[in-house]
């Protein structure tokens, strides 16, 4: 199997990845130190981390054309 096609069949939301990225770009204390994606995961189905709309944040909006 390539990289490609394990992509392809991945299970990654991109809800959850552009949440995880949004709160990297945000310097958020939460994801700093090394937190990874998956530790990310755990985190949020642990209920740590409040629902997220990209759209609808303030700080993310501000990157989208209106």
């Amino acid at each position: 199997m390539t990289d490609g096609t394990a992509a392809a069949l991945g299970k990654t939301s991109t809800s959850d990845l552009s949440h995880y990225y949004s709160l990297k770009k945000k310097n958020d204390s939460r994801v700093k130190g090394g937190v990874s994606y998956d530790s990310f995961l755990a985190m949020k189905q642990r209920g740590d981390f409040e629902d997220f709309s990209l759209l609808e944040d303030k700080q993310m909006k501000t990157l989208f054309l209106q």
